[in-house]
């Protein structure tokens, strides 16, 4: 029966399809050449083919997949012109634009570099440019003795450098020549220069053994290359000057070996009976045993309770220490034994990011994710979600999943936790169903006591940033919250979720008492934007009257925490509902000093509404936007300035509102230039009216005639200007 379910388990192995490899490529153009970096498993077998105007990577991976995706964005196609693979495991195939080669190096043990130019053109003998002439006589007098004869030799050269040996080189133009190939190839990045610490030191100078001058101050300047970018950007983007902390190993450390794979119990009591020898003398050995051991099996208060019996602290008991800091959710340790070491390979890449709480600048997450799988199933559940939550945050949402799908594999019950940082990601991504699938999840859930709260508080959040509704039983479950967690650590983040719960449900009084009374313990900057966003659904959603009898009298408290486009909401509605002076009250606080141009804007049209056109001409006086001029139209207009008013209007293209300004300014000549408008059309008709009579010269029954038929245009002139006037009247 053995052999029958052994034979099935191969079976299956066999029948499953192993999963692909991703092999991640960058690239980047230099000046003559392409480089394509690959990123590898260590000690991987590759090999880079040729063929005509093209070539072919392989690696010995059988489920291989190149992602090539981005290649492009970096590079012209003057030299690669096309990458594709077959089928997963295929080799690679570049195909060039050019006559080009490709050359293959491995510049680490994970990292294969492809540069790709043009193909090498056999070289002919090196032509080297003549030193002046004392230079040759010092330089033949030293080699020789005989500064004569070498120097009718040497200048005996045709004049401009030609074909010769190095041997018969003077030494110096050898080692300028030397110097000149090992730079030209160091920008290629074929070579490495290990440069000598910046100030003077002695060189060979042949004749003259004077000391050069001191290199110039290079530490501002920073170098990097497509190399370091594939291997996180983080080296070209520091300054030299800037050294970082050298890198706990991972056999320093040695967290693999602080458990010996025996149970919990066993160890804990072996470390315990050894703790204290004779005359109760504390064993260091023993009580670092006993710490690891601890910390090992996430027991950190109890680490760190042990670590505080020495006095003072043994070698590696600060590593220790902050592991069990970490563990207890401790972030921003003092004195932090792995700041600095967000950018390490091994084991202290995990603890650096997990005992800062954060992802330090431009950091790969390869490293801390390859050393938390490293960490053993418990550990996994305990430090996953909150892991996952600083990658989301650092921009790094594929990590995230993989750390949450490590999590699930891992068999942690930490459910709720895991939901709360799959909607923190979610959210990050924009997938506001899953989120809000995943806190309503944790919300509801029966055994979350510890993360219930703070899903609802972020519930509360995405229904505010949606300006969605709140139910009765989520505004119920606030109330709860805020009143049973009000003396613990998250008491003011329920009390303030609960006000603006209460907000979210249009309960605009109790909202108000509820901020009244957490301002008296105290207005940290999550009170002023709880109470912000309050005002901001008090604009929006209130009905006149509780808008009214919450802004005539505010609170000196909920004035001040108003931000500027607050501020601005509230006035732009007092000013509708006819209470412009009040309006003007809200952003002439002291905190809108510098009022953004929608500010400038609410306090013209309160100015205007209050009848004071000229306050309201010197808010916009700066300002040319198609709004800011018809305001200043209107106010020109108010003043009797109504050649100003039309100038506005015409310059943001309203021919029919100027035409009338120029009409009522008496300026009838330009107001009959506006085409297609009824008061050019009065202004015209106006015009005509207005005009002298001539008589013609012509016998008295002509000019009877002449006058009958000018009465008759006449009238019908005045019936059409009666007409418009009234269209407009009507109009208006």
């Amino acid at each position: 029966m053995r052999c029958l379910a052994t034979a099935l388990l191969a079976l299956v192995l066999m029948a499953t399809p192993a999963a692909s490899q991703e092999i991640p490529v960058r690239s980047g153009d230099h000046e003559g050449f392409t480089r394509l970096v690959f990123r590898i498993p260590p000690d991987t077998v590759w090999r880079l083919s040729h063929r005509d105007r093209g070539a072919g990577l392989t690696v010995d991976l059988p489920n291989a997949v190149f992602s090539t995706d981005g290649v492009f964005d970096r590079i012209s196609r003057s030299r690669l012109k096309s990458l594709r693979q077959a089928k997963p495991g295929a080799s690679l195939e570049m195909t060039f634009a050019c006559d080009c080669t490709a050359t293959g190096f491995l510049y680490a043990p994970d990292m294969i570099v492809v540069d790709i130019g043009p193909a090498p053109v056999p070289a002919a003998p090196p032509v080297i440019p003549l030193p002046a002439a004392d230079e040759l006589l010092r330089a033949a007098a030293s080699s020789d003795g005989s500064a004569r004869s070498g120097a009718d030799d040497l200048l005996s050269f045709p004049q401009g450098g030609l074909p010769v040996s190095p041997h018969s080189l003077p030494l110096a133009a050898i080692e300028q020549q030397l110097l000149s190939q090992i730079v030209k190839n160091a920008d290629r990045e074929v070579v490495d220069l290990d440069i000598a610490e910046v100030g003077p030191r002695r060189s060979l100078v042949l004749g003259n053994s004077a000391m050069r001058p001191p290199l110039p101050d290079l530490r501002n300047i920073a170098v990097g290359s497509v190399l370091d970018e594939a291997r996180g950007g983080a080296a070209a983007r520091k300054p030299l000057q800037e050294r970082r902390r050298a890198c706990i190993s991972d056999q320093e450390l040695d967290f693999a070996n602080w458990s010996d794979g025996s149970s919990f119990s066993e160890q804990v009591s072996t470390a315990r009976r050894a703790l204290f020898q004779e005359f109760d003398r504390l064993d260091r050995a023993a009580a670092l045993q006993l710490a690891r051991t601890y910390a090992y099996f996430g027991f950190g208060s109890e680490a760190i309770r042990v670590l505080s019996l020495m006095d003072p602290p043994a070698e590696g008991a600060r590593q220790i220490w902050a592991i069990a800091a970490a563990i207890e959710g401790r972030a921003q340790i003092a004195d932090n034994p792995f700041s600095g070491m967000q950018h390490c390979e091994g084991n202290a890449s995990l603890w650096a990011v997990l005992t800062t709480g954060e992802i330090e600048g431009r950091v790969s997450p390869g490293p801390v994710e390859q050393a938390f799988a490293r960490l053993p199933d418990h550990l996994k559940g305990h430090f996953g979600p909150d892991l996952s939550r600083i990658m989301t945050r650092a921009g790094h949402s594929e990590a995230a999943r993989r750390i949450l799908r490590s999590v699930a594999r891992s068999g942690s019950d930490r459910r709720s936790e895991v939901a709360l940082a799959e909607a923190e990601l979610a959210a990050a991504s924009g997938d506001t169903e899953t989120e809000e699938h995943r806190l309503t999840e944790v919300v509801t859930a029966q055994a979350a006591p510890a993360e219930a709260p703070l899903a609802l508080a972020r519930l509360v959040e995405k229904r505010w940033s949606e300006r969605g509704a709140i139910s009765e039983s989520e505004l119920e479950l606030a109330e709860s919250f805020a009143q049973e967690y009000r003396q613990s650590e998250i008491g003011q983040e329920m009390a303030l979720a609960h006000a603006l719960a209460l907000a979210l449900g249009q309960e605009f009084d109790r909202a108000s008492d509820r901020l009244a009374l957490l301002a008296e313990t105290g207005r940290a900057p999550e009170w002023t934007r709880t109470a912000d966003r309050v005002a901001v659904l008090l604009a929006e959603r209130a009905d006149d009257i509780t808008f009214l009898a919450h802004v005539t009298q505010p609170g000196p408290e909920i004035t001040a925490a108003l931000s500027a486009p607050t501020a601005i909401a509230i006035s732009d509605r007092l000013t509708s509902l006819g209470f412009p002076s009040l309006a003007l009250t809200f952003t002439a606080r002291p905190g809108n000093r510098h009022l953004p141009p929608a500010g400038k804007l609410a306090r013209a049209r309160a100015a205007l509404a209050s009848g004071r056109p000229r306050q309201t001409e010197l808010e916009l006086a700066t300002m040319d936007t198609e709004e800011a001029l018809r305001l200043r139209a209107q106010a020109a207009s108010e003043i009797g300035e109504f050649r100003a008013a039309a100038e506005h209007l015409l310059q943001i293209d309203d021919p029919h509102s100027a035409a009338r300004n120029l009409w009522l300014a008496g300026a009838w000549e330009e107001a009959a230039k506006t085409v297609n408008t009824r008061y050019g059309a009065i202004a015209r008709l106006s015009r005509d009216l207005s005009a002298d009579l001539e008589r013609p010269p012509t016998t008295p029954l002509a000019h009877a005639e002449y006058l009958l038929e000018n009465s008759s245009r006449t009238r019908d002139s005045i019936a059409e200007m009666l007409h418009a006037l009234e269209q407009g009247a009507e109009g208006s």
